[in-house]
């Protein structure tokens, strides 16, 4: 979806910012995979143009963590997250208000990275903060209390080949 909504912005379909429902057992804000070294160790020090194109791949941009992407580029205003049972809690501390994982708003954070190096090592503490991307209201919840507010004008369904089996297409 990165690419598709990429697209949709530069060519005017989308008005971004824009808010996004994400209905998924992952956040896929980050999770199990190096991208959020290289997001904010490098990405978010470069303007905002030359975000469009990032680095793909485990230490990149991927399936697990295209969310974190889409918002560094500023086109998101909210996310929400609607999670299966046995869902959520997938959503890092360090990509929150202040490093504090119940807070309800996304802060990506630029960090030099030894700061990210040196921090990652250690059990407590914050890294220093070289620059604060906007603030994003967040919120999580279960499917089963899910209710939308009003309707959608776009819905994307996506599958991930990893992690979804053919059948259930």
């Amino acid at each position: 979806l990165f690419d598709l909504w990429r697209n949709a912005v530069s060519g005017g379909a989308f008005e971004s910012p824009f808010h996004v429902t994400h209905v998924d057992a992952h956040a896929d804000l980050g999770m199990g995979d190096s991208g959020y070294t290289y997001l904010m160790g490098e990405l978010l020090f470069q303007d905002l143009d030359s975000r469009r194109n990032p680095r793909r791949g485990p230490e990149g941009l991927d399936f697990g963590n295209w969310l974190l992407f889409v918002i560094a580029n500023r086109w998101v205003s909210n996310l929400e997250y609607v999670f299966n049972d046995g869902g959520g809690g997938d959503v890092y501390r360090w990509h929150m208000r202040d490093f504090d994982r119940s807070a309800r708003q996304l802060e990506l954070k630029a960090i030099r990275p030894d700061d990210i190096r040196e921090w990652v090592s250690r059990t407590d503490g914050n890294p220093p903060v070289a620059g604060r991307e906007p603030l994003v209201p967040f919120t999580q919840t279960n499917v089963e209390s899910f209710q939308a507010t009003s309707p959608y004008d776009v819905i994307c369904l996506t599958r991930s080949p990893s992690y979804t089996p053919q059948s259930s297409d």
